[in-house]
């Protein structure tokens, strides 16, 4: 289903723009309005202040184009740290950091020496580095005894991770242990929160702690400083989500029961929508935790001889994946480590090492062969990912680490993971479709030649408490409802993925049973086992009749789609059973 023309597209282009500059100006209010209590003399020192919008808003975009230019230009700071939990996040925005410093004179720093340089030259620096940098690391750590941190700003992404303020409360934050947790973030910025006010925390999922369910142990508090926005407003600049999509499955160590099963569902649909929309269409695989990459070092083994990660290679093997032109030479997997990344082929040989930012490089191409992404603890939250819309789970995720006695499952992460199917996916690149001066203006509404399918999200997860809240939550707070989007701009309304004859052949082979499978029918007593007498099958014996009876069977669609050749939508009817649900729905009148 392309879109109709240019039809109103003028008006409805002038009008999102409005829109969505309205809530992007809701959002920096929210920080401006800060920013002057702060420099009003109001006691807003010792505080994190927590800002939240939906994934995929783009608050780290909004961090570098208006935050860091707003504290830098507006008060009297010096420097501004942008920290991040992973590499990945910062450096998928560091062109666009650069940009920014560039434009206002500012210093981009990675080291705290290159900081030092640019304070010395009497200009101001902008500091963007990970977690790991900023608050654990010794060098940083005297930088901070040595500076002005009356003139020092913290913007800490994806915040609901590593802010905790100590292990006690670990346990309602985020449902760990807590026992190894040292909280070197908290202690970090609460000895600069001590004589700078500027403290912020940007999240979509904000923590027990944030919420101010569970307070700080010590002197610097949490405060969520703003109201977060309808995810209805972004429903054509995000993915979107349909409960048809999500698939709750039964798994077993080294992934088995329903697990191949489930994988050859995200096959089949992957290669109908690229079958369809001639876009590529990748997927997030999430494996499980154990055995660590500690576990792999003291066995000197590569991840790639994790055994959780062979069985996902083998999965993949295995299947029916292709597209038109691959070869042994195409990379069209990838498993990824916080140390290392693997890209191998279809028979799971290895080909290259690329680092982090070449892997999210060649997701985003279109003409690049990378379909899977397999990871170990990476890739979990903030990075823009716009082909990847299916997503495989099979980490359990134990219950007891994931369950607060006094606050209920904890989802936070879970979702965070969800998320990362959110990225709207176009079909062209996130510079040019979210140039709010541009051609698209992030409105998905003005790409020409666009389908649907390639936006809508799949979700394959293991059957559990904690994954039922978590997408229960995910649905309700942080996706935009497919039933929820206009389609009048669409030619012919919903376009519906038509498999082959080559596919549905296959799928009701596979799905044909030996027995009617109609509740209460009686067919195979009346045909094989006690036909009437003087029916056709009467004289027969009984093995022919079981003969003629598994010819006659035939295969129903339950949900009565015809293109829905989902194992789990065919049954095995007899002619009788069959004809008979198709006179009661009148599936025989023309729609």
């Amino acid at each position: 289903m392309k879109l109709i023309g240019k039809r109103k597209a003028s008006s409805r282009k002038l009008d999102y723009q409005e829109k969505m500059r309205e809530l992007f100006e809701i959002y920096d209010s929210c920080f401006e309005k800060e920013i002057k209590r702060c420099l009003s003399k109001d006691n807003r020192f010792n505080i994190f202040k927590i800002i939240s919008a939906p994934m995929r808003f783009g608050k780290t975009r909004r961090a570098i184009t208006h935050m860091i230019p707003y504290l830098l230009t507006e008060t009297d700071c010096n420097v501004v740290i942008l920290t991040s939990p992973l590499k990945g996040i910062l450096k998928q925005k560091e062109k666009l950091a650069r940009k920014i410093c560039r434009k206002y004179g500012f210093g981009f720093c990675e080291t705290v020496d290159q900081v030092k340089e640019v304070l010395d030259d009497g200009d101001k620096a902008v500091f963007i580095t990970t977690n790991q940098n900023a608050y654990t690391q010794e060098k940083t750590q005297e930088f901070y005894d040595n500076a002005d941190n009356s003139k020092i700003a913290f913007i800490v992404d994806e915040c609901h991770t590593w802010t905790t303020d100590c292990k006690e409360n670990i346990p309602d934050v985020n449902g760990g242990s807590g026992s190894n947790f040292l909280g070197t973030l908290y202690r970090t910025i609460r000895q600069v929160a001590k004589e700078s006010p500027y403290i912020f925390g940007l999240t979509a999922t904000p923590n027990n702690q944030h919420k101010g369910f569970v307070p700080a142990l010590q002197n610097m508090q949490y405060e969520l400083i703003n109201k977060f926005l309808d995810i209805d407003e972004f429903k054509y600049r995000m993915g979107w989500f349909d409960w048809d999509n999500v698939t709750f499955y039964e798994t077993s160590p080294l992934y088995g029961d329903q697990t191949e099963e489930t994988f050859n569902k995200m096959i089949y649909n992957i290669r109908s929508i690229e079958n369809l929309t001639g876009k590529k269409r990748c997927a997030f695989i999430e494996t499980r935790m154990k055995p660590t990459e500690d576990w792999l070092e003291r066995n000197d083994l590569p991840p790639m001889e994790n055994p959780f990660i062979k069985r996902i290679l083998d999965l993949i093997k295995n299947s029916d994946f292709s597209f038109k032109g691959m070869t042994d030479k195409d990379g069209i997997g990838v498993v990824m480590t916080s140390k290392k990344k693997y890209i191998f082929n279809k028979n799971g040989k290895l080909l290259e090492t690329p680092d982090e930012k070449t892997i999210y490089k060649y997701l985003a191409d279109n003409t690049n062969p990378l379909r899977f992404l397999i990871t170990i603890e990476m890739g979990k939250m903030g990075v823009d990912l716009p082909t990847v819309k299916e997503f495989f789970s099979l980490r359990e995720n134990d219950g007891n680490s994931k369950r607060s006695k006094k606050f209920g499952w904890i989802t936070e992460q879970v979702i965070q993971k969800y998320g990362r199917l959110l990225t709207c996916n176009p079909g062209i690149d996130d510079d040019t479709f979210y140039d709010e001066k541009g051609e698209y203006v992030g409105d998905i509404r003005n790409v020409p030649n666009f389908y649907i399918d390639q936006n809508k999200m799949a979700f394959y997860v293991v059957d559990n408490e904690l994954n039922l809240e978590a997408m229960k939550e995910f649905a309700e707070n942080f996706a935009p409802d497919f039933n929820k989007v206009d389609f009048s701009f669409f030619k012919n309304g919903k376009k519906t993925i038509v498999p082959s004859k080559q596919e549905r052949d296959a799928a009701y082979k596979l799905a044909q049973k030996d027995r009617c499978e109609r509740e209460g029918c009686k067919c195979f007593e009346d045909f094989v086992t006690n036909p009437p007498i003087g029916s056709e099958e009467f004289p027969l014996s009984e093995e022919d009749r079981l003969v003629n009876y598994i010819k006659g069977l035939q295969v129903d669609h339950v949900d009565r789609n015809l293109n829905n050749i989902d194992p789990e939508n065919l049954k095995t009817y007899c002619p009788n059973a069959h004809s008979g649900k198709t006179m009661k729905y009148e599936d025989y009148m023309p729609k």
